[in-house]
């Protein structure tokens, strides 16, 4: 199957030599022919390890490779987006998949309605042996990407910030993504990859059309212990210098489309962002909170943890064997070829 050629993916990446690889090998042996951005904020040493991986490629890829030292993931994709010359582009993270089976299907349905700025699909969370790049998929899981189809684009961002889901991961009209990053720009480092880029995100693709989920496997995340989303410190995320200028970007955004696109008058409009961000922010503590309680006792938490994963194999009722077949219940059966694909990938001795 032929890709069509006018998609980029856009991919930051620190210190993760062996996911790049990982990626890079599939998207080769999947004969993509977009155009690929990393934008590498790695060690010089891995900087130079993904250089040669990625050299090794150029003859089947469309790679550019980025060195941007110390670069937060959200800033070195602000650089990455000011090369993207196609007319639509994917953010995907460096243990990221966007499934290539489906890509002209989704070009094909952007470019033939106008009223939609993002097509997605479904995904999986998936569990690789010992948390690495390569080896056995040991477990997988559900993992929600966000559809807003409602016709007024106040509705959609209401409902995306009540509803938190991941809007990323969906393949989007390039044309948006400056608007999103010059404000990504103004946002600190931890604010950059942290909560915040992701409202500024979701509410602009939102505010510029409908985001439409397709009954077909898009994307595959890897859960894992080095995902830098999760290992962000609330204490030090809400005391950050920039918090209170990150607060009013996001305000202004949202507001402004708040007033545009409602009925409602612009005090009810602001009582509606309090409270939605009351909320948000409220959540967020709580949880940060419980973890830091579980944390109290070593022995405690390995025992949760412990107990947790076995509640989780057990609902999903799988046996580890290096068969994808074997870790498929009847619920992801319809993703057995692009999930068998994905194995001849990650098998370690293609390492």
């Amino acid at each position: 199957m032929k890709i069509d050629k006018n998609l980029t993916l856009f991919i930051p990446t620190k210190n993760r030599p062996s996911f790049i690889k990982r990626i890079s090998k599939y998207y080769s042996a999947a004969n993509f022919s977009g155009k690929i951005l990393v934008g590498d904020s790695s060690d010089t040493s891995i900087y130079k390890e993904n250089k040669l991986t990625l050299d090794n490629l150029k003859d089947n890829l469309d790679i550019q490779h980025f060195f941007l030292p110390g670069m937060s993931s959200g800033h070195a994709c602000a650089e990455l987006v000011s090369h993207i010359k196609t007319e639509f582009a994917a953010q995907i993270n460096d243990d990221d998949i966007l499934i290539h089976n489906h890509i002209n299907e989704s070009l094909s349905l952007l470019k033939n309605n106008q009223d939609i700025s993002g097509v997605n699909g479904k995904a999986l969370l998936i569990g690789i042996k010992d948390n690495n790049a390569f080896g056995d998929i040991e477990w997988i899981n559900d993992y929600k990407l966000c559809q807003l189809d409602q016709d007024n684009p106040y509705e959609r961002i209401n409902y995306f910030l009540k509803n938190p889901g991941n809007l990323n991961l969906s393949i989007f009209r390039s044309k948006f993504y400056d608007e999103i990053y010059k404000k990504i720009l103004n946002l600190s480092k931890i604010n950059s990859y942290y909560e915040f880029e992701e409202i500024i995100h979701g509410v602009t693709m939102a505010s510029n059309g409908k985001i439409i989920q397709n009954n077909y496997l898009s994307n595959i995340r890897q859960g894992h212990d080095k995902q830098l989303y999760h290992s962000v410190d609330i204490y030090n995320w809400i005391t950050d210098e920039n918090w209170q200028k990150a607060n009013l970007i996001i305000k202004e955004l949202i507001m402004e489309n708040f007033n545009n696109y409602s009925n409602k008058t612009e005090l009810e409009n602001l009582n509606e962002f309090k409270k939605i961000f009351l909320k948000r922010y409220s959540l967020i503590l709580s949880a940060s909170f419980n973890k830091l309680n579980k944390q109290n006792s070593k022995r405690k938490n390995t025992k949760y943890i412990k107990l947790l994963l076995k509640k989780l194999l057990l609902r999903l009722n799988i046996k580890k064997k290096n068969n994808i077949t074997s870790i498929l219940n009847k619920k992801f059966n319809m993703y057995v070829n692009e999930l068998n694909f994905f194995m001849k990938i990650i098998k370690e001795n293609n390492e």
